[in-house]
């Protein structure tokens, strides 16, 4: 597998694995995971005592021995496979967590027979042994990088294999069309009722329609994993710097009554309701012959361009001459906020209006913000799905094949070709879990592992 091809000749999956499975560093405690057939006997060849006779899910005291020399004591467990986290005999054990004693222990576990695991190994063998699915796979990614609580629940939720579970009913709905679709092919002769009319086609339809209901939670997902990229734009002087310090709760950006005096993009992590939300403040949009201020309005431009959410700031008491909604993109999410509402009658009933000066103004804004970004998130929550870009993709090819089956039904032609795009769309459902997931794909995924998972 090409997984093991990176790390040269020589590696097997049959192999007994060991590694550090907490963080690296000083710490109060450590553990060490041994996974593989020899787990046990090399295990007992570590310890100054251990029972004869064990039983999975035993918790026992021992101490590690260097040629009759304590190492350290241990607290060891043992789980026999396939009920264990890789779906082979695992041992693991608890010891002081200083690197000296970890290196020690994992030192002797080779010499006794061990090898060292690869970045991402245990996570592997349990996708191998049938452990866990490729959604569930990734789900152990998002657990150990999730930044905010919305993020964690939502990676728990895959790790479920709740997305795995959907589409084992979508296969399933498919294989059965797909069945008396091809027993009429394959025996013209018998009395088999080809079901190509628009029952046929309504059900191939309705699978369609629960693939393209999880697409929609892709702008989900990448929201929850990724952060949302939130660009703060407008014309010079409309209160973008105050405004980012009052999401940020400090001062963190440069505030002054003179034009220009932002002239590059100052970007922040924050929070919103559990969504990480990346902010930019941006230079102020305006016709310049300052050749550093214009610098900055350009990287403005570009950063609106690569926005998932702009926050366009115009001054509720004065006529806004850029007019920089006309530039949206497709996809993005625009918020026009009418900032200095409380100085004067309001210019622009489109906008949201607003005065950081205001009592209570950040509570407003934040409610104001929150409210609009759940109204443009699908009706999905994250108790159930927020897929990744991967099974987006495979979910996208997917739709399209059954689309492409429908189709062919509609232009009357032979139910051969309706057949090619079920099967199509059938191999693409199993590429979300990873059935027969082309190897590249597994390659790029356990790269992104640290040792130990």
């Amino acid at each position: 597998m090409r997984f093991y091809e990176r790390f040269g000749s020589g590696v097997s999956v049959t192999e007994t694995i060991v590694a550090r499975i907490t963080p690296g560093g000083r710490s109060a405690v450590a553990l060490v995971r041994i996974s593989g057939r020899d787990s046990w006997r090399i295990t007992r060849q570590l310890l100054s005592r251990f029972p004869e006779a064990i039983s999975p899910g035993t918790f026992f005291y021992s101490k590690i021995l260097d040629q009759g020399k304590v190492v350290d004591d241990v607290v060891v467990s043992f789980w026999k496979g396939p009920a264990s986290y890789t779906g082979e005999d695992v041992v693991e054990m608890g010891c002081h967590g200083n690197p000296l004693i970890v290196e020690k222990i994992i030192e002797l576990s080779i010499a006794a027979g061990a090898r060292f695991a690869l970045p991402g190994e245990f996570s592997q063998r349990a996708f191998t042994n049938g452990k866990m699915d490729l959604t569930q796979v990734e789900s152990v990614i998002d657990i150990i990088s999730a930044s905010t609580e919305v993020a964690l629940r939502a990676a728990h939720a895959m790790r479920e294999g709740r997305l795995g579970l959907k589409i084992q009913e979508m296969k399933i709905k498919l294989i059965d069309l797909l069945a008396h679709l091809e027993a009429y092919i394959d025996f013209p002769d018998e009395d088999i009722t080809p079901e190509t009319g628009v029952q046929f086609q309504n059900r191939v339809l309705a699978i369609k329609d629960e693939s393209d209901s999880l697409l929609k939670t892709a702008p989900y997902g990448k929201a929850i994993r990724e952060g949302i990229r939130t660009v703060i734009v407008g014309e010079p002087n409309v209160g973008k710097s105050t405004f980012l310090n009052l999401l940020l709760r400090e001062k963190r950006a440069i505030v002054s009554d003179r034009p220009g005096t932002t002239r590059d993009t100052i970007e922040a992590p924050y929070q919103l309701g559990g969504i990480p939300l990346i902010l930019v403040d941006t230079a102020g949009q305006r016709e310049t012959e300052d050749l550093i201020e214009q610098e900055g309005i350009d990287r403005a431009r570009r950063g609106m361009e690569q926005a998932d959410l702009v926050l366009y700031l115009v001054d509720a008491t004065k006529p806004d001459l850029v007019k920089l909604d006309r530039e949206r993109k497709e996809g993005q999410l625009w918020l026009k906020i009418g900032n200095k509402s409380d100085l004067g009658p309001m210019l622009h009933p489109d906008a949201f209006p607003f005065s950081c000066q205001e009592s209570g103004a950040v509570e407003k804004i934040e409610k104001f913000l929150s409210q609009k970004l759940l109204e443009s998130m699908p009706s999905t929550t994250l108790s159930d799905f927020a897929i990744n870009a991967r099974q987006e993709g495979a979910l996208r090819l997917a739709s399209e094949s059954l689309q492409q089956g429908v189709n062919s039904l509609l232009r009357g032609e032979s139910p051969e070709y309706a057949s090619i795009g079920l099967r199509a769309a059938l191999e693409s459902l199993g590429d979300v879990v990873g059935l027969a997931t082309n190897e590249d794909i597994l390659d790029s995924l356990f790269k992104q592992f640290c040792i130990g998972k």
